[in-house]
């Protein structure tokens, strides 16, 4: 849903829940308004879920705007299809996160055991 919330000539503030909901939202919007003839400039804020536009009063008519908008922005809670390619794990194979792990674990402990043996070493270098 699309709300005035200001206008004054030649500027309209709008709140779009749907902003805030979703960065898909925001850049439909932001096409749209971008594809408008007389639309100067425009600002979208997902933070507060507002919409400024600036726009040439002689070339655009701001209710045509709204309506264009309405009508052009998914509603909410419509989002692309994403797809997921989904691979089973082959047995015994762990996910891309615990082998990380694990890599660095063995990497740490072969680095303390070199530096314990070295220790050692001048140690016993030392006493003879």
């Amino acid at each position: 849903m699309i709300h005035p919330v200001h206008h004054v000539p030649g500027r309209l503030r709008l709140r779009v829940p749907a902003v805030k909901q979703s960065e898909f939202h925001a850049d439909a919007i932001g096409r749209a308004l971008g594809e408008t003839q007389g639309v100067l400039r425009h600002a979208i804020s997902p933070r507060t879920g507002s919409v400024v536009v600036h726009y040439a009063p002689e070339h655009c008519d701001p209710q045509r705007l709204v309506e264009r908008l309405r009508e052009s922005v998914p509603a909410a809670g419509a989002a692309p299809a994403v797809t997921v390619n989904w691979q089973p794990m082959a047995r015994g194979a762990e996910p891309d996160g615990a082998l990380l792990q694990r890599v660095g674990q063995t990497v740490a402990t072969s680095l303390v055991e070199k530096l314990i043996e070295r220790s050692a070493l001048a140690l016993v270098a030392a006493l003879l």
